[in-house]
C-alpha cells in the first residue's frame, strides 16, 4: 500500500506536468488578481507585455469563460488574462461579491471609491491615484475584524505592516474607506487559533498512528483479514495527515495541486478502507461462515477500497484537465488552496 501511494505521487507529479505542457487554460492565480491582457505583444520567449507590464508565461494563461453581470460564469471565446498582481505592486480593497461588476477588463466594486487614502509615515497618501500600484478587489472569507491604526502602517508599495500580537498577512486584508477625506479602515482574517489546535493534534497523532501501525504488522497473529484491513486504514489516515501537515505548512517541496490530489485520494481510500472493515464486522457477525480463502477475499477487499479511489481520482482530473465538462463542474484543485475550490465541496467532497 505504501509503494502505491508513492507511485501515485510521481504519476500525480508527472501528469500535471504533462497537462500544464498541453494546457493553458488554467489561471495560475485568483481571477480577481487578474486583468485581460489579449491585446498584449507576446515576445518569442513566450512573455506577454501588456500597458508596459511583462508577464512571464507562469503569470498568465487563456480562459474561455467570463463572469456575467450576476457573477455567474459562461462561455466566452478564448482570451488571455494575466496575474498582475504577481508582477506589480497591489494594494486590496474590500468588496462582498453581490457588489462586484464583471463589465471590462478587471472587475470593478459598486459605489468604488476614487480615492483611498492611508498613512504612510505620518502623510495621508493616496494609493490609487499611484501608477507604481494596481488597485485589486478582495472578498473577505472569513468574519473580518477591524484593525485599529495602532495595529499596523503602510508602505507606499502596499505592503502591510502589523504590529504587536497581531498578524497581519498581505493576502488576508482589505481596505476599506467610509470617507474618501480620511484614511481608509483595514480589516483582516485573524489568525485561527483552533487551526492551530487542530494541526498540533494531526502532528501527534502519527506517531500513534505508526505505533499501532508496527504492532499489526509484527504480529503475525493481528495479520487475519481484518487486521490486514486496519494496516491499509491506518496507513490511508496517516498519508492523510502528512499531507496536511504539508498543506498547512506551506511546503514548496511538492506543488499546492498535487498535495490536493493526494490528499483527494488518502482521504478516500480511507473511507473505503473503513467501509471494507464495517462490512466484514457485518458478514462475520450475520452469516457466521468462515472464510476459507482469506487471500482471494482480501484481494477483493483491495480491489474494491483501492480502486474506487484510483477511478473517482481519475475523473477529477479527466475533469480538471480537459474540455469534457463546463468549467463551473471542474473540481479546480489548488486553484484557491491545495485541496478543492471552496464552491467544489459539495460536487465533490
Amino acid at each position: 500500500m505504501f509503494l502505491a501511494d508513492v507511485l501515485l505521487v510521481l504519476g500525480l507529479l508527472t501528469t500535471q506536468r504533462w497537462f500544464f505542457i498541453r494546457s493553458e487554460s488554467k489561471l495560475p492565480c485568483d481571477f480577481l488578481d487578474s486583468v485581460d491582457i489579449t491585446d498584449g505583444v507576446k515576445t518569442s520567449d513566450g512573455k506577454k507585455e501588456h500597458e508596459g507590464i511583462i508577464y512571464e508565461p507562469q503569470n498568465y494563461g487563456t480562459l474561455e469563460y467570463v463572469y456575467d453581470s450576476s457573477g455567474q460564469k459562461v462561455q466566452a471565446s478564448n482570451h488571455v488574462r494575466g496575474c498582475v498582481c504577481r508582477v506589480k505592486s497591489c494594494f486590496y480593497m474590500c468588496c462582498s461579491e453581490k457588489n462586484i461588476l464583471y463589465n471590462s477588463s478587471y472587475p470593478s466594486c459598486r459605489n468604488e471609491p476614487l480615492e483611498v487614502r492611508v498613512n504612510v509615515s505620518g502623510e495621508l497618501v493616496d494609493l490609487a491615484t499611484d501608477p507604481n500600484l494596481f488597485k485589486a478587489l478582495r472578498v473577505p472569507d472569513c468574519v473580518a475584524t477591524y484593525a485599529d491604526l495602532s495595529e499596523w502602517k503602510m508602505n507606499r508599495t502596499g505592503f502591510v505592516h502589523s504590529f504587536g500580537a497581531v498578524e497581519i498577512k498581505q493576502k488576508e486584508y482589505c481596505l476599506h474607506v467610509h470617507n474618501e477625506e480620511e484614511a481608509a479602515d483595514l480589516f483582516f482574517c485573524p489568525e485561527d487559533s483552533i487551526g492551530i489546535a487542530k494541526i498540533s493534534g494531526i502532528a501527534l497523532s502519527i506517531p500513534f498512528l505508526v505505533a499501532t501501525l508496527l504492532i499489526y504488522v509484527c504480529i503475525p497473529e493481528l495479520r487475519n483479514i481484518h487486521g490486514k484491513s486496519l494496516i491499509c486504514y491506518i496507513l490511508a489516515l496517516t498519508v492523510t495527515y502528512i499531507v496536511l501537515l504539508f498543506i498547512n505548512f506551506h511546503s514548496t517541496m511538492i506543488p499546492c495541486s498535487v498535495l490536493g490530489y493526494m490528499l483527494y485520494f488518502s482521504v478516500l481510500e480511507s473511507f473505503f478502507w473503513l467501509n471494507v472493515m464495517c462490512f466484514d464486522i457485518f458478514w462475520t457477525i450475520c452469516s457466521g461462515v468462515m472464510i476459507r480463502n482469506e487471500c482471494k477475499c482480501f484481494l477483493y477487499y483491495m480491489l474494491y477500497a483501492f480502486g474506487s479511489p484510483i477511478v473517482i481520482l481519475a475523473l477529477a482530473l479527466i475533469f480538471d484537465f480537459t474540455e469534457l465538462v463546463p468549467e463551473d463542474y471542474r473540481p479546480r484543485f489548488g486553484e484557491t488552496n491545495c485541496f478543492l475550490r471552496k464552491n467544489k465541496w459539495i460536487e465533490f467532497g
